[in-house]
This record gives structure tokens, C-alpha cells and sequence, in this order.
């Protein structure tokens, strides 16, 4: 039974070894030299002009969930095109098919209604 796993567990033991070895690597022949402008949050060049930590505005969280949940559910069509064919033609189950993308739909336009009355699609 031990020999079956041979196989996985040279693989994980590779997988540690080699990690430890690129570590070791990198740490030889990185430049060592540390200076403050490098130390800045931003190694951009430009100085920043207030610190790394500070409030952002829930709004553009908020926007983010949605664009997010929105995004999503906007991916799941795809395949759900791809097959309607299939699905609603003569040897597929009917109506069925568009019905539900149709209930689908109608749901995420009452999100979207929602986030709307609620004003969160506005850019204040």
C-alpha cells in the first residue's frame, strides 16, 4: 500500500526541496543594499503624499461587490448559450431551459433594481 503513494510522496519531497533551494538562491544573489528611498511604501519614484494606511471610501467597495456579483452571474450565461442548442432543440427538454435563464435573469434585475433604489450605484 506504502509503494502506491511512492510516486506522490517523491513529488511533494521534490516540490519542498526545490522550493528551498530557489529560496536559498535568491537570497545569495539578491543585492543586499537597503536604502530609505527604497524603504517607501510606494517604489514608484513619486513621494507619497499621505501615509500607506488610510480610509477609502466605502463607496468604491461597494461598487466592487456589485461589478463582482455581477460579473459573475455574467459568466454562468455562457455556458448556458453555448448548450441551448442542444438543450431546447428537438431532442432537449423544450421550454425549460430559457425558462430558467429566464427566472435567472429576472432575479439579477431585482438586484440591480435594488442596488439602484438604494443608491448605491451612484458615484457621490
Amino acid at each position: 500500500m506504502a509503494l502506491e503513494y511512492g510516486p506522490v510522496g517523491l513529488f511533494v519531497v521534490g516540490g519542498i526541496v526545490f522550493a528551498i533551494v530557489a529560496l536559498v538562491i535568491a537570497y545569495i544573489i539578491r543585492p543586499a543594499d537597503t536604502y530609505d528611498r527604497k524603504l517607501i511604501p510606494y517604489e514608484c519614484g513619486i513621494i507619497p503624499s499621505t501615509a500607506a494606511w488610510h480610509r477609502v471610501r466605502l463607496g468604491y467597495y461597494i461598487i466592487a461587490l456589485l461589478f463582482l456579483i455581477f460579473e459573475v452571474e455574467a459568466a454562468f450565461l455562457f455556458p448556458w448559450a453555448t448548450v441551448l442548442r442542444k438543450l431546447s432543440g428537438p431532442a432537449g427538454w423544450g421550454l425549460l431551459p430559457i425558462a430558467e435563464m429566464g427566472i435567472f435573469l429576472g432575479i439579477l434585475l431585482l438586484g440591480l433594481i435594488y442596488a439602484w433604489r438604494k443608491g448605491d450605484l451612484q458615484w457621490n
